[in-house]
């Protein structure tokens, strides 16, 4: 979000869902290699969660990071927290100009705080349930 404040969100957002798709492939094939005995469900229930939240809002805003340019026309896009994409288009070549406004639907913030919190009740719990196994033995 910090960085979004500095340059156009159009081309923020343009750079950091790619590197996010490249994070996402390189924790996954990390995971895989390293965690080979001991995945557990849910790991991959949260890691698909993820997965698909980050495409749903790629597959909305494709269309803006690879048209958003047309000659006599400015785009503006605004990220209003903590789940909407405001997309702006100001076509000044048109008579009095024609100006749209289309929202998408942001749900990375909400599916991320809801798998932390989940990955966080895990947490817990293995941890009371190895400490219970400490202290009975």
């Amino acid at each position: 979000m910090l960085a979004s404040l500095l340059v156009r969100n159009i081309e923020f957002y343009g750079v950091e869902i790619p590197a996010v798709w490249l994070g996402f492939g390189v924790i996954i094939i990390l995971y895989l290699i390293f965690k080979r005995r001991s995945y557990r469900w849910h790991d991959f229930v949260v890691l698909g969660v993820l997965f698909l939240s980050w495409f749903a809002v790629l597959y909305q805003l494709l269309a803006v990071f690879l048209f958003n340019y047309t000659p006599g026309s400015y785009n503006e896009l605004d990220f209003i927290f903590p789940c909407i994409f405001d997309y702006r288009v100001h076509r000044g070549w048109m008579e009095d100009g024609v100006y749209s406004a289309t929202y998408y639907f942001y749900s990375n913030f909400l599916v991320s705080l809801a798998v932390f919190v989940t990955v966080l009740v895990f947490f817990v719990r293995r941890h009371i349930a190895l400490k219970k196994q400490r202290n009975a033995g």
